[in-house]
């Protein structure tokens, strides 16, 4: 249920991903013809870009950790009995969830302190911008939690055979 759950919710992220890159990309398709045809640059563009950006570098850092698309250095890990590769990786993801907590508070903290600034060029409440970490922390801390069961559930079947 809960696998289940979280994949769909990886979906729909992957959905926001997509209109963010399409919305991203034509923002700044406009302000090269506005800017190099037109000669009347958008002072809205660049900024609105910024921010698509970040929420899709935030936004991809769930899917990449459910995807399991991280880079590891496994080489040594790999020699080692199956028991204490299992250990290994259930404590890598602790250290993960660990960071994964950290920033999800220190980020939640700076969107309070942010509070009601204002981005310059497009009117929006910066801690708009600054809401993107701890979603996609949020998201990712529940990711970090099925890879951990997935990973106790592998020691407790080998312990079992």
């Amino acid at each position: 249920m809960y696998s289940k759950v979280l994949a769909k919710i990886i979906r729909f992220i992957e959905y926001i991903l997509m209109v963010l890159l399409a919305a991203a990309l034509v923002i700044i398709t406009l302000q090269v013809i506005f800017r190099y045809v037109l000669a009347s640059p958008l002072n809205w563009s660049e900024q609105t870009a910024r921010c698509l950006f970040i929420w899709m570098i935030m936004l991809a850092v769930p899917v990449l950790f459910y995807r399991k698309g991280t880079v590891a250095f496994d080489l040594l890990v790999d020699m080692m009995p199956r028991k204490v590769q299992d250990v290994v990786r259930i404590i890598v993801q602790l250290l993960v969830l660990g960071f994964a907590l950290f920033y999800l508070v220190t980020s939640i903290q700076l969107c309070i302190q942010t509070g009601s600034r204002i981005l310059s060029g497009i009117e929006i409440p910066m801690n708009m911008l600054y809401s993107a970490p701890p979603v996609a922390m949020i998201v990712t801390i529940l990711v970090i939690f099925q890879h951990i069961a997935e990973c106790v559930r592998d020691l407790v079947k080998k312990e079992a055979v």
